[in-house]
């Protein structure tokens, strides 16, 4: 009976002890703040299961809702404090006060999320952004830019992406194709042209750029204007 009335003592020792640490850390202002803020953060972005993703920019006058987003607000913008680029075009700072908006989110690894967010461009908010969310600390750890296209006095270009497991190891990757035309104002017949492929393989987490061959045929710029 003695030594029954000890355990029962410990258990209950131990289970105080257990629900005093749980309720401190779930009383903890900061640390539910965070995750609150985190939450309601990633909720701003649609779910989405990615097997190969076409990811392209709009282009001068067309309109595609394909990666339209939700404007992001700029309670969040300490999420993006890392990227002097970015932030100098944001509305709360000094540059041409530009929104961004959260278009997907999706898995990149057990630790990692992929946020695609559209952001300043040139002249408009037209490139599309591959943010890396680390799940764990609940930060944005990297950036990769995606989509672009703009141009001026007879030169433009295009840049699309896509995000698919190139080398078939069961990790998404990233391919990125350019093009630009450029077109001499005084002499029409003075054209130059350029295709380009860039590969980002994925590795420990991050994308490493990569010399695989790639057959360009496979892989269209959505908007190019040839």
């Amino acid at each position: 009976m003695h030594n029954i009335m000890k355990t029962l003592q410990l258990l209950t020792i131990v289970l105080f002890a257990l629900t005093s640490c749980s309720n401190r850390q779930s009383n903890n202002p900061i640390l539910t703040g965070e995750n609150d803020s985190a939450n309601i953060f990633l909720n701003v972005f649609q779910d989405i299961s990615v097997d190969t993703l076409h990811v392209f920019s709009q282009f001068d006058t067309i309109q595609d809702a394909t990666f339209q987003g939700k404007e992001i607000n700029k309670s969040f913008y300490h999420y993006f404090a890392f990227d002097e680029n970015l932030t100098y075009n944001l509305k709360d700072n000094n540059g041409p006060k530009e929104n961004i908006y959260g278009c997907y989110k999706f898995k990149l690894s057990d630790s990692k999320t992929g946020l695609l967010i559209r952001t300043p461009s040139q002249y408009d908010v037209t490139a599309i952004d591959l943010f890396v969310w680390d799940n764990a600390t609940k930060r944005i750890e990297s950036k990769e830019t995606l989509s672009d296209g703009f141009g001026d006095e007879g030169w433009y270009f295009v840049q699309d992406a896509w995000i698919t497991d190139l080398n078939r190891d069961g990790q998404l990757d990233i391919l990125k194709r350019k093009r630009d035309h450029d077109e001499d104002l005084d002499d029409s017949t003075k054209v130059t042209n350029s295709d380009s492929i860039f590969v980002f393989l994925a590795k420990d987490n991050k994308f490493q750029k990569s010399t695989m061959q790639i057959d360009k045929s496979k892989f269209q710029l959505k908007h190019w204007r040839e």
